[in-house]
């Protein structure tokens, strides 16, 4: 996967990757808490987005907020409380 996204030039994309190499796979709770873990935050404090419903209910079932992604109004929509002006609002 790491080489998967320096090939992409995606490296900075994201804090952290979990994937299913660690062991886990979606939609197993455990992953999920892996990821939360990562980060460092409390799972209410993450937002999980997945093209699979059942993926997503996963996650809202451990106390994510969840969001199923079909088109990006999608994800523009559970992300408008944090961009302002489609820029990420800085932090309070």
């Amino acid at each position: 996967m790491d080489e998967d996204l320096a090939l992409l030039g995606l490296v900075d994309l994201a804090d952290e990757v979990i994937n299913s190499s660690l062991g886990v796979a979606k939609p197993e709770r455990r992953i999920f808490e892996m990821a939360a873990d990562r980060v460092g935050v409390p799972v209410g404090r993450c937002l999980f987005v997945d093209d699979r419903q059942e993926n997503v209910d996963a996650a809202i079932r451990l106390g994510m907020q969840g969001v199923v992604y079909r088109k990006p109004r999608d994800l523009r929509v559970a992300l408008s409380p944090i961009l302002s002006d489609g820029v990420l609002a800085p932090p309070e």
